[in-house]
């Protein structure tokens, strides 16, 4: 099943301009994100908060999910950081960029 996901604690996809469309799964928080994917298999496409109201930040679901598609010997998905946290916003995004070569949103 193909399908995108967003990890936000408040917002939702339809609150974030320029997302790509298509059926989109929330996630609130670290659990219910790695859930889903557990769950659903990889989406082909993430949007990730870094602030989700409290610890784990959205941080460490980059890094489990970099770390799951290293064990799995899959590519990582496409990937967009809507945080208006400045450094964690980065810290997500050099992170991605760095584990994969696929392009940020953005940079298309």
């Amino acid at each position: 099943m193909s399908y995108l996901l967003f990890l936000d604690d408040r917002r939702s996809p339809a609150d974030v301009r320029g997302l790509p469309g298509g059926r989109w799964i929330v996630a609130r928080n670290r659990v219910q994100f790695i859930e889903c994917i557990e769950r659903t298999g990889l989406p082909v496409f993430v949007s990730f908060d870094y602030d989700l109201g409290g610890l784990p930040h959205g941080l460490e679901c980059a890094r489990w999910l970099v770390g799951y598609c290293r064990d799995g010997g899959e590519p990582l998905p496409r990937f967009n950081v809507h945080s208006t946290h400045l450094a964690g916003a980065s810290a997500i995004g050099d992170l991605l960029r760095g584990a994969s070569g696929r392009a940020h949103l953005d940079a298309d």
